[in-house]
């Protein structure tokens, strides 16, 4: 079981920045129950059963809606079964089911005059799938994964999503891995049901469900003290769920056109010593769908950690290239940036350990894109920030 509670003052809410308004409490808590099965030693089986509440309540200046209140509410109930059966020393099978039962209550916002708009009403929604997946080992060092998920949602339809990898060892040290997967993604309660201010439906409720098939080739050498991994990939989405932000009340649709986008990813780590070691990485992706401005095309980090006996000292930066902003109809640049976090502990035991972090170490001053156009400026991000922490572990 979990529970936790967590509240924030001042903070960007729903694409507003009002500090001396915005307020927010979030609540969660689940229970879940477990079980596994020995059938044998070649077949076992899991199963859990979760039930999840939630509960977000913002207080936000909607404009000229003055101050507002909001309570999203939703319970979950999920089942999951898993086997897994090894039938041969080369050969196994994996299958289960999975089931989600979603109770969302409606989503009422209330102005500081009482008047109330509801943004969407109480929805129910139940999804559930089927997956089979073959594991195979061959003696000329070859292992080939191949399986297909079926998925249904109510009110929404069903699909078949299959995938299917090849590894083939070139060497001792290195390997070679072809990777194909379709994927499958419904619309959110938002894009089919969510309502403006004044009552006009954003929401379609004849959304179709995007589906993206992905194509991956990657290379792997893994030496005694260093190993390198680079990424071909190739995505292509059908369906494209999307909202035109330059209108101010306008539905969500699905593209007609299909949207692909591809590039590479780099990782490298070294050991340099018992106590020095490195390790980075880089992304950069070509033709992002229109919707994706606000991301970067490039992407890298970097992280150095020092060990030595009871202290460990780790230098961390991350790297995001320009990203865009909307302005009514036009996108505009934000300039990319480099944020330095620092990191040193102290462990008396195995169990007790004392640590002291700074975010952000050289106080850069950084902005990034809002979710939405509501905006003629990017968003300034937090500067330095500083931490002490005791971390206690119990056995």
């Amino acid at each position: 079981a979990m529970m936790f509670n967590r509240e924030a003052e001042d903070y960007y809410v729903s694409e507003r920045t009002s500090s001396n308004i915005n307020y927010t409490q979030h609540k969660h808590g689940h229970v879940r129950f477990e079980q596994g099965v020995d059938w044998s030693k070649s077949f076992v089986s899991e199963f859990s059963v979760v039930y999840s509440d939630n509960e977000f309540d913002p207080k936000i200046d909607f404009g000229p809606f003055s101050v507002a209140d909001a309570l999203q509410e939703e319970d979950n109930v999920d089942v999951k079964l898993h086997n897994q059966w090894s039938y041969h020393e080369s050969h196994s099978l994996e299958f289960g089911l999975d089931y989600r039962y979603s109770n969302m209550k409606a989503f009422n916002l209330v102005t500081s005059t009482s008047t109330t708009y509801e943004l969407y009403p109480d929805a129910t929604r139940k999804n559930s799938g089927l997956y089979i997946q073959s594991q195979n080992s061959f003696v000329t060092g070859t292992d080939v994964i191949f399986g297909a998920r079926y998925d249904h949602y109510n009110n929404i339809g069903s699909s078949i999503s299959p995938r299917l990898g090849v590894v083939q060892s070139i060497t001792q040290q290195q390997t070679v891995k072809f990777l194909y997967g379709e994927a499958f993604r419904a619309p959110t309660i938002n894009e089919l049901m969510l309502r403006d201010f004044s009552g006009g439906v954003v929401g379609n409720p004849d959304l179709k469900p995007e589906t993206i098939d992905t194509w991956e080739l990657i290379w792997i050498g893994q030496w005694e003290k260093q190993s390198v991994t680079i990424n071909g990939f190739y995505n292509e989405i059908e369906s494209v769920i999307f909202r035109d932000e330059t209108l101010p009340s306008s539905n969500f649709e699905n593209k007609a056109e299909d949207e692909a986008f591809y590039g590479v990813e780099a990782e490298y780590s070294v050991q340099i010593n018992k106590n020095w070691q490195l390790n980075a990485n880089g992304s950069y992706f070509r033709n992002l769908p229109d919707s994706d401005f606000r991301q970067s095309e490039k992407l890298a980090s970097f992280i150095v950690n020092y060990h030595r006996d009871h202290w460990n000292l780790n230098i961390s930066a991350t790297y995001a290239g320009v990203r865009k902003m909307q302005i009514q109809t036009d996108t505009v640049p934000i300039s990319d940036y480099w944020l330095v976090n620092g990191k040193w502990q102290y462990a008396f035991s195995q169990n007790i350990s004392v640590f002291l972090q700074a975010k952000n170490l050289l106080d850069e001053e950084y902005e990034t894109p809002p979710q939405r156009n509501r905006h003629t400026d990017p968003l300034p991000n937090r500067g330095r920030e500083t931490s002490i922490g005791l971390s206690v572990n119990f056995d």
